[in-house]
């Protein structure tokens, strides 16, 4: 598969879709759009699609946009894997990569020692902060992710494969679903958002610090015990900027969340080594002691 490939079947099954639940005519309506919308890219008239624009419902004119609000959403997955699939097949160092740093390092005329007192040394600091402008509802998010999932495995199947109708699937659901939160979210809301990407960065950490010891082996030629020069904090129910809505006792709930979001992320850890490791005398123990240790917390 490519871009290309997937492109045309994610926009295929969003026609599909459109044609279901809002019948031809919108459908039609949807392409005629999207033909003067390149005639008038391609330098033609735009008198005949402001016309029918002008001439629109208010709901035909709200489908309209979602549709190709949706459409655009679906192409920006299909880049981002792109990019993913770009990276697997590229050969050599990969530019602004960590070996790359490293050797760019190494060309400076640091050697290995003075490179691992350097990385003890830094301090990337990432803060997590609300985002009140992401108006998209978690649900929405959820199938998206649904939806990036399923896109590296539609070459087994093409359209008519499994991964093609768990798209279909996610992709109607998302359409009978409002896109926009019709609440203004609290600051409670904004702080689960902004937790929600914990596991995945508790996913990923393991993973880069595999590519950095990689990295320095391949620049250097010997092993490190360097870590990630990286640290973490949180403005998110916390920032005093003006906001009236956080007060001390949204702070107080914040600080709950996130104690309860990194217990979850210690406990999913602690299972999947007590699942992947064989146990000596005593492991059963020592792991609900863990647990409860844990749970108590």
């Amino acid at each position: 598969m490519s871009i290309r490939s997937d492109v045309n079947l994610l926009g295929r099954t969003l026609g599909q879709v459109l044609k279901e639940q809002e019948g031809e005519a919108f459908f039609d309506l949807v392409e005629r759009t999207r033909a003067l919308v390149r005639e008038v890219r391609a330098g033609g008239d735009d008198r005949e699609l402001q016309d029918m624009l002008a001439g629109l419902s208010g709901e035909d004119a709200g489908n309209l946009a979602r549709a190709f609000t949706w459409y655009f959403q679906l192409v920006n997955l299909a880049e981002e894997y792109e990019r993913v699939r770009v990276l697997q097949g590229a050969t050599g160092v990969r530019p602004q990569s960590l070996e790359q740093a490293l050797l760019d390092l190494k060309a400076q005329g640091l050697s290995a020692d003075e490179v691992e007192s350097l990385l003890s040394r830094l301090d990337l600091g990432l803060t997590f902060t609300a985002h009140p402008t992401e108006m998209r509802r978690r649900t929405i998010r959820n199938h998206l992710v649904q939806v990036a999932q399923a896109i590296p495995d539609l070459s087994a199947g093409g359209v008519d494969g499994p991964q093609a109708a768990r798209i279909a699937a996610h992709v109607e659901a998302m359409w009978s679903t409002p896109e926009l939160r019709r609440l203004k979210p609290t600051v409670l809301d904004e702080v689960k958002g902004g937790l929600n990407y914990i596991t995945n960065i508790a996913r990923a950490l393991p993973e880069l610090q595999r590519d950095l010891r990689g990295a320095f082996q391949a620049a250097f030629g010997r092993d490190t015990d360097a870590t990630l020069p990286l640290s973490f904090s949180s403005w998110m129910g916390g920032d005093r900027d003006g906001n009236p809505f956080v007060t001390p006792d949204a702070t107080r709930e914040a600080l709950t969340l996130h104690r309860e979001r990194a217990r979850e992320v210690l406990l999913g850890g602690i299972r999947a080594a007590f699942a992947d490791l064989s146990q000596e005398r005593g492991g059963q123990e020592t792991y609900r002691a863990e647990l409860q240790a844990l749970h108590n917390a």
